[in-house]
């Protein structure tokens, strides 16, 4: 492999290390039926990683030689998914869809508020 290719795939690896690292740290950007990102507010409305998506992470970690437990993270620190905007959070804002309200009051009704 010529050196101006290795330069494209490693350009290439380090955009999608990028990527999935902003996945991890905001979520999935969650879209209408037409794919445009759902906007309140003038802020984008994220969800929670869909399980495929964390098993492409996985995956891509794993064929690039990232396959161990990190050994500097901070049992005292709380995981960055914990104040995180996601979908389940924002029942009680105006102008979210129909249908995640329609979820969202179901989910309230509920006994377990944490189920689906």
């Amino acid at each position: 492999m010529g050196t101006v290719a290795r330069t494209k795939l490693h350009r290439l690896r380090e955009r999608l290390a990028q990527e999935f690292e902003d996945i991890l740290n905001t979520g999935e950007p969650l879209l209408d039926n037409e794919g445009n990102p759902i906007v309140i507010s003038g802020k984008p409305v994220f969800k929670r990683p869909s399980p495929a998506m964390y098993n492409t992470i996985r995956q891509f970690l794993r064929d690039n030689g990232i396959d161990r437990d990190p050994l500097d993270i901070d049992p005292e620190k709380p995981p960055v998914t914990d104040a995180l905007p996601f979908v389940e959070d924002l029942q009680e804002l105006d102008g979210l869809p129909a249908h995640l309200q329609i979820q969202s009051d179901a989910r309230l009704q509920t006994e377990d508020p944490e189920g689906f």
